[in-house]
Protein backbone atom coordinates (compact mmCIF):
# COMPACT_ATOMS: atom_id res chain seq x y z
CA UNK A 1 0.00 0.00 0.00
CA UNK A 2 1.71 3.05 -1.13
CA UNK A 3 0.21 6.73 0.52
CA UNK A 4 0.72 10.30 0.47
CA UNK A 5 2.59 11.46 3.74
CA UNK A 6 4.01 14.11 5.27
CA UNK A 7 6.16 14.98 8.13
CA UNK A 8 6.01 17.96 10.20
CA UNK A 9 8.32 19.91 12.55
CA UNK A 10 6.48 20.45 15.92
CA UNK A 11 7.53 24.05 17.72
CA UNK A 12 10.86 24.64 15.83
CA UNK A 13 13.52 26.76 17.40
CA UNK A 14 14.12 28.83 16.87
CA UNK A 15 10.62 29.46 15.26
CA UNK A 16 12.15 32.26 13.19
CA UNK A 17 14.36 30.10 11.01
CA UNK A 18 12.98 27.10 8.76
CA UNK A 19 14.66 23.55 8.95
CA UNK A 20 15.42 21.16 6.78
CA UNK A 21 13.79 18.55 6.74
CA UNK A 22 15.49 14.90 4.56
CA UNK A 23 13.49 11.69 4.40
CA UNK A 24 16.29 9.19 3.30
CA UNK A 25 15.28 5.51 2.04
CA UNK A 26 16.01 2.40 3.83
CA UNK A 27 20.16 3.37 3.25
CA UNK A 28 20.53 6.08 5.20
CA UNK A 29 23.35 8.57 3.04
CA UNK A 30 22.92 11.66 2.10
CA UNK A 31 22.65 10.81 -1.78
CA UNK A 32 19.53 8.88 -0.80
CA UNK A 33 16.97 11.57 -0.09
CA UNK A 34 13.25 10.85 -1.25
CA UNK A 35 11.92 13.78 -0.34
CA UNK A 36 13.09 17.12 1.44
CA UNK A 37 11.52 20.45 2.76
CA UNK A 38 11.74 23.59 5.12
CA UNK A 39 10.12 22.26 8.57
CA UNK A 40 7.65 20.05 6.74
CA UNK A 41 8.65 17.17 3.68
CA UNK A 42 6.02 15.28 1.95
CA UNK A 43 6.66 11.79 0.02
CA UNK A 44 5.45 8.64 -0.69
CA UNK A 45 5.69 6.28 1.82
CA UNK A 46 5.15 2.33 1.42
CA UNK A 47 4.04 0.39 3.88
CA UNK A 48 6.81 -2.16 5.58
CA UNK A 49 9.56 0.28 4.14
CA UNK A 50 11.97 1.77 6.35
CA UNK A 51 12.79 5.45 6.19
CA UNK A 52 14.98 7.73 7.63
CA UNK A 53 14.54 11.30 8.64
CA UNK A 54 17.04 13.72 9.24
CA UNK A 55 16.73 17.19 10.44
CA UNK A 56 19.04 19.94 10.05
CA UNK A 57 19.66 22.02 13.34
CA UNK A 58 20.39 26.05 13.07
CA UNK A 59 22.81 27.79 15.21
CA UNK A 60 24.32 24.79 17.47
CA UNK A 61 20.55 23.76 17.91
CA UNK A 62 20.12 20.30 19.07
CA UNK A 63 18.55 17.76 21.13
CA UNK A 64 15.43 15.96 21.05
CA UNK A 65 12.39 17.40 18.57
CA UNK A 66 9.28 16.00 17.48
CA UNK A 67 7.36 15.70 14.09
CA UNK A 68 3.81 14.83 13.36
CA UNK A 69 3.15 12.22 10.50
CA UNK A 70 0.29 12.93 8.12
CA UNK A 71 -0.93 10.30 5.82
CA UNK A 72 -3.86 11.18 3.36
CA UNK A 73 -4.76 14.12 6.10
CA UNK A 74 -4.96 12.05 9.20
CA UNK A 75 -2.07 13.09 11.47
CA UNK A 76 -0.86 10.39 14.28
CA UNK A 77 0.80 11.05 17.29
CA UNK A 78 4.08 12.55 17.24
CA UNK A 79 6.48 9.64 16.16
CA UNK A 80 10.10 11.05 17.58
CA UNK A 81 8.66 12.77 20.72
CA UNK A 82 11.04 14.64 23.59
CA UNK A 83 11.88 12.25 26.40
CA UNK A 84 9.89 12.46 29.25
CA UNK A 85 12.38 12.96 31.55
CA UNK A 86 13.69 16.06 29.67
CA UNK A 87 9.82 17.50 29.33
CA UNK A 88 9.45 21.19 30.47
CA UNK A 89 7.38 22.36 33.35
CA UNK A 90 4.71 24.28 31.93
CA UNK A 91 5.61 26.94 34.61
CA UNK A 92 7.28 27.89 37.77
CA UNK A 93 4.75 28.12 40.19
CA UNK A 94 5.06 29.67 43.76
CA UNK A 95 5.17 33.09 46.28
CA UNK A 96 8.76 32.43 47.33
CA UNK A 97 10.82 35.65 46.86
CA UNK A 98 14.28 35.55 45.76
CA UNK A 99 16.74 37.86 43.51
CA UNK A 100 18.28 37.42 39.92
CA UNK A 101 21.34 39.06 39.01
CA UNK A 102 21.04 42.53 37.84
CA UNK A 103 20.92 42.61 34.33
CA UNK A 104 23.60 44.53 32.04
CA UNK A 105 23.35 47.82 29.55
CA UNK A 106 23.43 46.74 26.37
CA UNK A 107 24.30 49.36 23.38
CA UNK A 108 21.81 50.46 20.73
CA UNK A 109 19.30 47.64 19.89
CA UNK A 110 20.70 43.74 19.58
CA UNK A 111 21.30 42.43 16.14
CA UNK A 112 17.85 40.89 14.53
CA UNK A 113 15.21 43.12 15.44
CA UNK A 114 15.61 45.08 12.35
CA UNK A 115 14.54 41.89 10.51
CA UNK A 116 11.20 41.20 12.88
CA UNK A 117 7.90 43.29 12.97
CA UNK A 118 6.97 44.59 16.65
CA UNK A 119 4.14 46.07 17.79
CA UNK A 120 3.08 47.30 21.32
CA UNK A 121 2.74 44.91 24.08
CA UNK A 122 -0.25 47.00 26.09
CA UNK A 123 -2.09 50.33 26.30
CA UNK A 124 -0.96 52.83 28.55
CA UNK A 125 -1.93 56.37 30.43
CA UNK A 126 1.86 57.58 30.73
CA UNK A 127 5.60 55.13 30.82
CA UNK A 128 8.82 55.32 31.75
CA UNK A 129 11.93 54.25 29.79
CA UNK A 130 15.11 52.17 30.03
CA UNK A 131 17.83 53.83 31.58
CA UNK A 132 21.72 52.31 32.20
CA UNK A 133 25.40 53.11 30.70
CA UNK A 134 26.45 50.20 28.22
CA UNK A 135 28.36 47.41 29.69
CA UNK A 136 27.04 48.52 33.65
CA UNK A 137 24.15 47.73 35.45
CA UNK A 138 21.39 49.07 33.95
CA UNK A 139 19.49 51.42 36.02
CA UNK A 140 16.04 50.29 34.94
CA UNK A 141 16.28 47.50 32.74
CA UNK A 142 13.06 48.11 30.62
CA UNK A 143 10.04 50.03 29.45
CA UNK A 144 7.25 50.80 32.05
CA UNK A 145 3.96 51.12 30.28
CA UNK A 146 1.46 52.50 33.24
CA UNK A 147 -2.46 52.24 33.31
CA UNK A 148 -3.42 54.12 35.95
CA UNK A 149 -7.04 54.39 34.67
CA UNK A 150 -9.14 52.33 36.92
CA UNK A 151 -12.05 52.70 35.28
CA UNK A 152 -10.65 49.80 33.19
CA UNK A 153 -10.53 46.83 34.85
CA UNK A 154 -8.51 44.20 32.66
CA UNK A 155 -5.36 45.70 30.69
CA UNK A 156 -4.50 43.07 27.76
CA UNK A 157 -0.66 42.26 27.36
CA UNK A 158 0.16 40.78 24.05
CA UNK A 159 3.18 39.47 23.01
CA UNK A 160 5.65 41.99 20.92
CA UNK A 161 6.82 39.63 17.90
CA UNK A 162 6.38 36.06 17.16
CA UNK A 163 7.94 33.81 19.30
CA UNK A 164 7.93 30.53 21.69
CA UNK A 165 7.10 30.92 25.44
CA UNK A 166 10.03 29.95 27.62
CA UNK A 167 9.29 30.96 31.01
CA UNK A 168 6.33 31.21 32.61
CA UNK A 169 6.39 32.65 36.48
CA UNK A 170 3.23 32.76 38.20
CA UNK A 171 1.83 32.46 41.94
CA UNK A 172 3.37 35.95 43.04
CA UNK A 173 -0.29 37.59 44.53
CA UNK A 174 -0.55 41.26 45.08
CA UNK A 175 -2.16 43.95 47.70
CA UNK A 176 -3.29 46.66 45.76
CA UNK A 177 -4.35 46.89 41.78
CA UNK A 178 -3.46 50.52 41.62
CA UNK A 179 -1.19 51.30 44.92
CA UNK A 180 2.20 50.36 46.14
CA UNK A 181 2.29 46.30 46.55
CA UNK A 182 3.74 45.75 49.72
CA UNK A 183 3.23 41.48 49.47
CA UNK A 184 6.29 39.07 48.33
CA UNK A 185 7.64 42.26 46.46
CA UNK A 186 10.59 40.23 45.84
CA UNK A 187 8.63 37.25 44.37
CA UNK A 188 9.81 36.30 40.68
CA UNK A 189 13.01 38.34 41.86
CA UNK A 190 11.04 41.76 41.85
CA UNK A 191 9.17 40.64 38.38
CA UNK A 192 6.79 39.30 40.15
CA UNK A 193 4.46 37.06 37.32
CA UNK A 194 6.21 36.66 33.96
CA UNK A 195 6.64 35.72 31.12
CA UNK A 196 9.60 35.07 28.71
CA UNK A 197 9.08 34.85 25.54
CA UNK A 198 12.41 33.56 22.78
CA UNK A 199 12.07 35.48 19.09
CA UNK A 200 15.39 33.57 17.57
CA UNK A 201 19.27 34.34 17.67
CA UNK A 202 19.89 34.24 21.48
CA UNK A 203 16.32 37.33 21.06
CA UNK A 204 14.14 37.19 24.23
CA UNK A 205 11.68 39.30 25.80
CA UNK A 206 10.35 39.57 29.18
CA UNK A 207 6.52 40.70 30.27
CA UNK A 208 6.54 41.44 33.87
CA UNK A 209 4.40 42.50 36.87
CA UNK A 210 0.96 40.47 35.19
CA UNK A 211 -2.08 40.35 37.35
CA UNK A 212 -2.37 37.20 39.07
CA UNK A 213 -4.35 34.22 37.68
CA UNK A 214 -4.26 35.95 34.71
CA UNK A 215 -1.48 34.37 32.49
CA UNK A 216 -2.77 31.92 30.08
CA UNK A 217 0.70 30.66 28.48
CA UNK A 218 2.56 27.74 28.67
CA UNK A 219 5.97 27.02 28.55
CA UNK A 220 6.50 25.53 24.35
CA UNK A 221 3.73 27.77 23.33
CA UNK A 222 3.81 30.06 20.47
CA UNK A 223 3.00 33.01 20.07
CA UNK A 224 2.59 35.74 17.31
CA UNK A 225 2.55 39.08 17.84
CA UNK A 226 0.10 41.18 19.47
CA UNK A 227 -1.56 37.73 20.84
CA UNK A 228 -2.68 38.24 24.21
CA UNK A 229 -0.69 36.54 26.57
CA UNK A 230 -1.62 38.15 29.93
CA UNK A 231 -2.90 40.73 31.84
CA UNK A 232 -1.29 44.05 33.58
CA UNK A 233 -1.05 43.71 37.36
CA UNK A 234 0.64 44.78 39.93
CA UNK A 235 2.54 41.49 41.28
CA UNK A 236 6.57 41.71 42.47
CA UNK A 237 7.96 45.08 43.32
CA UNK A 238 5.28 47.05 42.18
CA UNK A 239 4.10 50.64 43.31
CA UNK A 240 1.14 50.76 40.61
CA UNK A 241 -0.74 48.65 37.52
CA UNK A 242 1.55 48.45 34.95
CA UNK A 243 3.37 46.22 32.45
CA UNK A 244 7.37 46.03 32.92
CA UNK A 245 8.68 45.18 29.30
CA UNK A 246 12.43 44.20 28.89
CA UNK A 247 14.43 43.19 25.75
CA UNK A 248 17.24 40.88 26.07
CA UNK A 249 19.90 38.66 24.94
CA UNK A 250 21.58 35.61 26.63
CA UNK A 251 23.24 32.43 24.80
CA UNK A 252 21.71 30.57 27.79
CA UNK A 253 18.97 28.17 28.03
CA UNK A 254 15.78 29.17 30.41
CA UNK A 255 15.12 26.49 32.90
CA UNK A 256 11.24 26.24 32.85
CA UNK A 257 11.42 24.93 36.24
CA UNK A 258 13.44 27.24 38.20
CA UNK A 259 13.30 30.56 39.66
CA UNK A 260 13.59 33.61 37.39
CA UNK A 261 16.36 33.78 35.65
CA UNK A 262 18.37 36.87 34.22
CA UNK A 263 19.10 38.40 30.48
CA UNK A 264 23.04 38.48 29.97
CA UNK A 265 22.17 41.75 28.35
CA UNK A 266 19.37 44.23 28.54
CA UNK A 267 18.24 46.92 25.64
CA UNK A 268 16.62 50.61 25.80
CA UNK A 269 13.51 48.99 23.36
CA UNK A 270 11.46 52.19 22.56
CA UNK A 271 12.82 52.82 19.21
CA UNK A 272 10.98 48.77 18.40
CA UNK A 273 7.78 50.87 18.19
CA UNK A 274 8.37 53.65 16.59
Amino acid sequence: VTEAARLRLLNPKPTVVDHDLFVLDGVCAPDRAVANGFNVAEFLAVEGEEMFLVVDGYNGDSGAFGVRLECNGAPSTPVVPPPEEEAPCSSFHGDDEEHAPIQTAGAGLPAGTESRDWSRPTTWTSWVDFSGSPGQNAVHEGIDWIHADQNVPVVDVGAASDGVVVYVRTGCPESDRFGHNDVARECGSGWGNHVVVDHGDGLFTRYAHLAPEDVPVEVGQFVTGGQRIAGMGNTGRSEERHLHFELGTTSATFDSCAPAQSFESVYGSVGLFE
